[in-house]
């Protein structure tokens, strides 16, 4: 009368759940490795076309061209500082745009800062800046100004003004 036991295991064979498929862990691994294979093989391929492709559309040199090289610049061939040299251009732009300074005596030609050029305009009138012209322009009646004195555009004598310290808000 034997009588057999499904499902029980026997008492030398132990039985083992098994949460871990280590089979496929092995053959995601395998896939994973000949994946990368494939990619690098295929990206060498892609750029040993890429370099054959350039050295196609390179200018070839004629042979005088190769014997005689072109000779290189004179010195300074480069900016050492280009963002030194930069911040000194901005600097003295703002200096020109914020001091007033001669630019000819002899001409009567002034540079004046921006905020007091615009209140020059705004005090002279916007059309009469317009409308003069250097050449037309003759000195106002009752100016007693001599002949050999530097007079402006406007047949005047220029006036430097300093710029105020006053801030505005």
């Amino acid at each position: 009368m034997s009588t057999e036991r499904r499902g029980t295991p026997e008492p030398h064979e132990p039985e083992f759940d098994r949460e871990i498929d280590v089979r496929g862990i092995l053959w995601t691994g395998i896939f994973l490795v000949a994946l990368a294979l494939v990619v690098s093989l295929l990206m060498w391929w892609l750029l040993r076309g890429f370099s054959r492709f350039d050295e196609k559309r390179d200018v070839q040199l004629t042979p005088i061209e190769a014997a005689s090289p072109q000779q290189r610049p004179p010195e300074p061939r480069l900016q050492m500082n280009p963002n030194e040299d930069m911040r000194l251009l901005r600097e003295e732009e703002d200096y020109k745009l914020g001091h007033a300074e001669w630019v000819s005596r002899q001409q009567g030609i002034v540079r004046l800062p921006v905020d007091v050029a615009m209140e020059e305009v705004l005090s002279r009138g916007v059309s009469a800046a317009q409308s003069a012209s250097p050449a037309k322009l003759s000195p106002p009646p009752g100016d007693d100004a001599p002949k050999g004195q530097n007079l402006n555009s406007l047949g005047r004598q220029p006036q430097v003004r300093e710029p105020s310290n006053d801030s505005k808000p």
